[in-house]
């Protein structure tokens, strides 16, 4: 698998300290969203990769809630997208980004009076949450070989041949300043992923684990090879998304996750199906008791298929 990065809303889940997670179910479809102010900053690439696929999601505030000052951007050397409010004349503007492509779209002013401004102008709804997908792909610099490609909520408003090259940085900027314009489910692939893909949050319906439970929901490892299952409702998944909706992968977060006592603590990710019991990737532990640990793996089948999946941590040293 090459890179794949998944965040459902967690800000300590960025490669970036001072920002906040919110929780909410009206500005979040997964209960949680980020609110990171710091510009040029969010995650960071294992190197500059020359393709990327990003989805996300960003609640886009009613005429009502707009605050005089804000920001929001999703970037990747040059291409994305940046929300914000003009304070000059109190207007709100979605602005593609894609420097140096000779598409230069225009500033989507969204809204002056009339909500429905912004429905038709690019296919953005107010006072709820929006789903973006987008494409950029490097170009030689001898032809227009590269791409820039974006959709609103499924339909496409930019599809263009760039010929832009000169790529430096590694990393995507996630950056937003206000729990108005909250932004949630991240997915950032090297490799193409379905544009209906989404991280969907599955309740436990039971815990199995030789942990010490704290009685709040929590708890605590004192030994190696220790180990929490949880086992996921797909019941519940499959009422609210189809039993033969298509599964592709598996984000387990633990929520807080850390280490009491300096020493190198880490986590292994496992997962129970069908007898089998696998392990994943170690993902090591800090001493922040807010800290956030997530891990991500694939696994195809359909949500009927799944029935009873469990997966969870191991403790390591």
């Amino acid at each position: 698998m090459g890179f794949h990065y998944v965040n459902p809303g967690f800000a300590g889940l960025l490669d970036v300290t001072g920002g906040a997670t919110v929780v909410t179910s009206e500005r979040s479809r997964t209960g949680y969203g980020i609110l990171q102010p710091e510009d040029r900053c969010g995650v960071k690439l294992e190197a500059v990769l020359k393709e990327l696929w990003i989805r996300f999601d960003i609640y886009l505030p009613t005429s009502k809630e707009v605050p005089k000052a804000f920001e929001a951007k999703v970037l990747y050397n040059g291409f994305g997208l940046r929300f914000y409010t003009y304070e000059a004349t109190n207007q709100f503007f979605v602005e593609p980004y894609c420097s140096g492509t000779g598409l230069d779209p225009k500033k989507i002013p969204v809204y002056k009076s009339d909500m429905e401004e912004l429905k038709a102008e690019c296919h953005l709804f107010a006072g709820k949450v929006n789903s973006v997908y987008m494409h950029a792909k490097r170009g030689t610099g001898n032809e227009k070989d590269g791409a820039f490609e974006l959709w609103f909520n499924g339909t496409q408003y930019i599809n263009g041949a760039i010929k832009c090259y000169n790529w430096s940085d590694s990393y995507v900027t996630v950056m937003s300043n206000s729990e108005l314009l909250l932004i949630s489910d991240i997915i950032i692939s090297d490799t193409a992923f379905d544009k209906r893909t989404q991280l969907v949050p599955v309740p436990a319906v039971g815990i199995e684990s030789d942990m010490t439970q704290m009685g709040d929901g929590s708890y605590i490892a004192t030994d190696a090879g220790q180990t929490l299952l949880q086992y996921l409702d797909m019941e519940a998944l499959a009422d609210s998304c189809g039993g033969s909706s298509r599964v592709t992968g598996v984000a387990v977060i633990g929520n807080p996750a850390y280490q009491m006592e300096s020493g190198g603590g880490a986590l292994t990710v496992i997962q129970s199906l069908s007898g089998t019991l696998t392990e994943y990737a170690t993902q090591p532990l800090q001493s922040d008791a807010a800290g956030v640990i997530c891990d991500y793996h694939p696994l195809e089948g359909t949500v009927n298929g799944l029935s009873g999946l469990a997966v969870g941590w191991k403790t390591g040293v």
